[in-house]
């Protein structure tokens, strides 16, 4: 079958469950099929087959597809469907989107930055370096919150450049970093 990356997302069933809730399925760029379901799997396939090779005296076929790649590296999501983790239709779990602290949010400047408190602990350090009152410890497990929690932080990340959120955040274990470009990452080495 001739395809790309999307393509083999697509058949492998892992497309359908990227993107935003009310939104088409979105293929991130070409990585997971293309390099993470095929490159690696295959790089991963020549590595087991040349220790096989050291142990036995013989050689191995290496078969790898990147329909299956990307079928394998979705294991995680197919299993959580059974958990509160991922129970819900695409764009409304935990780390799909749903989730007010677990996305990017725009700053002032139009820079962004990225929120992954996923624990209470590296919650409790965001919600304290963004300002946000105590009560959402508590009220960030009713998903029913989530939206009014989404529009405060929206709203939070906006009142301040990208810079000065990382000095906010800097050295503390709040889960919540700036998205850097790659112009930056070129420019700093």
């Amino acid at each position: 079958m001739a395809g790309h990356d999307i393509n083999y997302l697509a058949v492998s069933g892992i497309l359908s469950q990227l993107g935003r809730a009310d939104q088409p399925p979105y293929a991130p760029a070409n990585i997971l099929a293309d390099f993470a379901g095929g490159g690696l799997m295959c790089a991963f396939g020549i590595l087991l087959a040349l220790i096989s090779r050291q142990q036995t005296g013989k050689g191995q076929v290496v078969e790898a597809n990147m329909v299956d790649g990307s079928a394998y590296l979705g294991t995680f999501m197919r299993l959580s469907r059974k958990t509160p983790l991922w129970d819900q239709p695409r764009g409304e779990n935990l780390l799909d989107g749903k989730c007010p602290w677990y996305d990017v949010y725009e700053c002032r400047d139009g820079g962004y930055m990225a929120v992954g408190a996923l624990e209470s602990k590296f919650f409790q350090d965001l919600i304290q370096g963004m300002g946000l009152g105590t009560e959402w410890l508590e009220k960030r497990v009713d998903r029913g919150t989530w939206p009014e929690l989404r529009d405060v932080m929206r709203n939070k990340f906006l009142e301040k450049r990208r810079k000065e959120w990382e000095e906010v955040f800097a050295g503390k274990n709040s889960c919540c970093t700036p998205v850097l470009e790659q112009a930056e990452l070129e420019a700093h080495g």
